[in-house]
């Protein structure tokens, strides 16, 4: 599978091990949009254990290379659209959390983030089939985020940007023409998907 080239940069971490970042991913990765998710922490156990990190930061790398071992373990004939797709969707499905992360969702306007969604799907050429009913604040603001910050760059990598954004969001096609992008949407979003397993790496990293 194609996702962007040879391996530019090895980060360790300290529950998957070693994950591998091509150019194309530092060109994201290394932005003001995705360092901020840095210093928005998941929880707020770092104040009674110190270790506790848990950022966005590095829960989004987590996702991307769980995202990654999980399609080719679909065994899907994954081109450069659904490999690119699947693996920015994971990277980037974050990037729209506000400080102190879901506690901030509450000051988001979720109208105006559907405006701003509106904008970046028209900017890209888009009709609005990703409806602002499914997905919460958060994941609104990271397709918008997507849309008008990323656009350009993920459509370069031949990423689908309408695909993306429903599997951050979660919504489904439902025609059976679209059986296989459904399946790639309960890879990020469904009961159980890496977004969730990223948390339980050792035992599903065994099997």
């Amino acid at each position: 599978m194609n996702h962007g080239g040879k391996t530019s940069k090895i980060i360790r971490d300290v529950v998957h091990g070693y994950i591998s970042l091509c150019e194309n991913d530092l060109h994201i990765i290394d932005t003001p949009l995705f360092q901020r998710l840095k210093r928005i922490r998941q929880t707020g156990a770092y104040s009674v254990y110190p270790s506790a990190n848990h950022t966005r930061f590095e829960h989004s790398l987590g996702v991307m290379h769980l995202g990654m071992k999980v399609l080719e373990s679909l065994g899907i004939d994954a081109d450069e659209r659904i490999s690119n797709t699947v693996r920015y969707a994971c990277l980037l499905h974050d990037i729209g959390h506000a400080p102190f992360s879901h506690l901030g969702e509450a000051f988001y306007s979720k109208e105006e983030l559907i405006n701003w969604l509106n904008i970046g799907l028209n900017n890209v050429g888009l009709t609005n089939t990703i409806m602002g009913s499914i997905g919460s604040p958060h994941e609104l603001c990271s397709c918008a985020i997507v849309l008008n910050k990323f656009a350009d760059r993920l459509l370069s990598y031949g990423v689908d940007l309408d695909l993306l954004c429903r599997m951050i969001t979660g919504q489904k096609y439902n025609t059976s023409d679209k059986f296989t992008e459904d399946c790639l949407i309960d890879i990020l979003n469904s009961d159980i998907d890496v977004d969730k397993l990223d948390y339980v790496l050792p035992e599903f990293d065994s099997c």
